[in-house]
């Protein structure tokens, strides 16, 4: 199978679908609720994203950010004595939870890619070219799938390799 090590996370969009919420707030920072051992916690949507693109084994990210994305940026930059407030404060599974983010962060190379205007989707992708010269995963920074093990990531990454395949797309039924 096809060793897929990077990928290009688009994050540039201006949310305007969630409006007012996405006015101050990148979308790709709305928190969602994720099961940690026996409990819920909210993360970041793309942290959530990120931490399952790490579990099969990328470990290269080319993130596609634009104008007032800078919370992402600031999110991805590891804050050790955010840590230790979480401790003060009795917020150990969070404080847990913010330790292996940075872990995976630290064992992980990610660049920042500007896409100066909101020119779509395409565009944010082809920000990563000539970065990019090996196969690679696009994923969108707002879109998150949940599956059993992140089985939908596993599944694509077999049929892409089975079929030496150009290029593979997920498509999500209910079904699924």
């Amino acid at each position: 199978m096809v060793k897929i090590r990077k990928a290009v996370i688009t994050a540039a969009g201006l949310g305007t679908r969630l409006l007012p919420v996405t006015k101050e707030i990148p979308k790709e920072m709305l928190p969602i609720f994720v099961k940690s051992g026996n409990e819920f916690l909210l993360k970041p949507l793309i942290q959530v994203i990120f931490e399952q693109l790490y579990s099969i084994g990328i470990r290269e990210y080319f993130i596609v950010v634009g104008r007032g994305k800078r919370a992402i940026e600031d999110h991805f930059t590891p804050d050790l004595s955010f840590i230790n407030l979480l401790r003060e404060k009795g917020k150990d599974n969070y404080a847990e939870e913010m330790e292996k983010f940075y872990n995976m962060i630290h064992d992980s190379i990610i660049v920042f890619l500007n896409q100066p205007e909101p020119k779509g989707f395409g565009d944010a992708v082809l920000r990563a070219r000539g970065l990019i010269d090996e196969t690679f995963i696009v994923h969108a920074g707002d879109t998150y799938i949940a599956s059993n093990n992140c089985k939908h990531l596993s599944k694509l990454l077999e049929v892409h390799s089975k079929y030496s395949c150009s290029a593979t797309t997920v498509s999500i039924s209910a079904n699924s």
